[in-house]
Parts: C-alpha cells; structure tokens; sequence
C-alpha cells in the first residue's frame, strides 16, 4: 500500500507539469470533472466521486491510463530492444528454461486468482438472491463493488502475459489482438469498477474467471514442457468465442428488457465484444485454418 501511495504521489505532483511541457492545461480539480462527466454519460446516477470504490487503489482516471502507456511503451520499447540484442527472429526454446520457474508461479497464480473470483462472484450472487439476468443495481452495494474491483486489478496481472511474451521473444504471439484485448479491457473495467460494479455484472466476471482459469491451466501444464494436444488449444479458443456470444446475448437480454444495469455501459460493451469476436474468429482462421488446408493436402496426396 506503501508504494501505491508513493505512485498516486507522484502523479498528484508530476502529471500536470508534464501535461503542461505539451501545451495541456491539467490539474487534478480538471482531471476530477472529466471523471464525473464521463461517468455521468455512461451512468447518469453517479452524482459525485465520493462512492466507496473510489477510496480503493488504481481507481482514478490518471492512474489507469499511465498504467496503459507503460504498457504499450513496455511492448514498443521492450520488443525493439529485445531484436536489437537477439535478432528479430523467434527463440526456438523460447527462454523457457530460464523462464520456466517464474512462468509456472505465474500461471498458478493466476488459476489460484481466478478460481477464487468465480467463489466470491458466485457467493455474492448467491447472499444477493441475484437472477440470471435483469438484476436490481445499486451504487451503494459494495458486495459485488469489492468483486468487480478485484477482477478490474486481475487486468493488471494479466499484462505479465506480454512480459513473457516479449522476453521469450515469441513475436508471433504479439500481434495486434494480444495488445489491443490487454490494454481495452483493462480500461473497460476501470470503467466498470467506477460506474457498474452491481448486479448483471456479476456474469462476465465468472464467465471471464471461468474461460481463463482454463486458459492458464492449460499454459502452467505447458511452461513445464508437458506435450497438450493441439486441439486443446483450439477447443480453448473456441471457447473464448463461445464466452463472446454469451457475453453479447446477455446484453441483448439487458437492453431488450430495459433491465437495471447502466444502458450505456452495456452499449459500450456490446460494440467492443463485437470487435473481439471478429479478431478471435479472424485469428482462429488463420491459425487453424491453414492446417486444416495442410491436413486436406496430405490426405489428398
């Protein structure tokens, strides 16, 4: 907690001195009221910044987005330095010996997080007397808030997904849906953990846990050289785009029924669901669609 006051220290002093070296008047009363406007469009009932969550860590509008530039500096920078020492091509091991003890306490970790997400969601579902779908919502009910917000801060372990990426220097795995799903996702759920963290959104983040507490089994049994079957691999990215269509029926069912949830957040997450069903269908196409292109030659010939 220490640290994390050092760093919201640091942006208080450092932030609008930097905004005004690029000619952009900013100080932390403006950075406040473009906060409540934008989350007054995407849920009118918010009237101030005083609700519970705030006071929790990485909930201000500055924070989020310098944790987003790091991130895309670190894929910008730490990529270019990487070819730079080892050359642009591929590692044939993937520095996976030397990474192999930190990929595993990673990849446990992030089962452990998950599986615990999915029993904190489901037990608030549970003392809520939630439905499936059209929940009441509330902005004072800090029950499902703490879940929301937990799964929002998850975002932030999901970026060391990249730092292996770009230290085992697997360039094919850095493509433009790795980067663009880390970085809009993490922000998508700042913007939940602010404004929507009751009710209905209790679905996306078992969903969510669920789909990627398969997905890191699956790479922990991996990084420890364990030979998986290929189609394991696909089956997981079918249900990646399974969880998509899910995720855009609820929305479906939220809007077509006026249910409580904010509107404009399930607006919102409609369009970006939409985008990253068509970057995962265009990626399983090129991926698996080639082999089976292989596949149908070999048999032929």
């Amino acid at each position: 907690m220490e640290i994390y006051n050092q760093f919201r220290g640091l942006l208080d002093q450092y932030l609008p001195q930097a905004a005004n070296m690029v000619g952009v008047e900013m100080d932390t009363a403006t950075i406040r009221q473009s906060e409540l406007q934008l989350f007054q469009f995407f849920n009118p009932d918010v009237t101030s910044l005083n609700l519970e969550p705030r006071n929790w860590p990485m909930m201000r509008l500055e924070e989020a987005l310098v944790l987003v530039l790091v991130y895309l500096a670190f894929v910008l920078v730490g990529s270019t330095i990487m070819k730079l020492i080892f050359g642009s091509k591929p590692s044939p091991s993937g520095g996976r010996d030397l990474l192999k003890p930190f990929m595993l306490l990673y990849n446990a970790s992030q089962v452990a997080l998950c599986a615990f997400m999915i029993y904190r969601a489901v037990t608030v579902y549970m003392e809520q007397g939630y439905k499936p779908f059209c929940n009441a919502f509330s902005l004072r009910n800090s029950e499902m808030a703490s879940v929301t917000w937990l799964f929002y801060m998850s975002k932030i372990l999901d970026f060391f997904d990249t730092v292996f990426i770009v230290l085992r220097r697997k360039w094919t795995q850095l493509s433009f849906l790795h980067v663009y799903h880390h970085s809009s996702i993490f922000m998508i759920y700042w913007l939940n953990a602010n404004v929507a963290y009751d009710g209905d959104i209790y679905y996306t983040v078992i969903l969510n846990s669920f789909i990627h507490f398969i997905m890191y089994f699956y790479y922990g049994v991996t990084s420890i050289g364990l030979r998986v079957p290929t189609a394991l691999k696909r089956l997981i990215t079918h249900s990646q785009r399974i969880q998509f269509v899910a995720m855009n029926i609820q929305a479906a069912i939220l809007l077509s029924q006026g249910c409580a949830f904010p509107k404009n957040v399930t607006i919102m997450y409609l369009f970006y669901i939409i985008s990253l069903l068509a970057l995962f269908t265009n990626f399983d196409r090129k991926t698996y669609g080639k082999k089976d292109g292989q596949k149908k030659q070999k048999k032929q010939q």
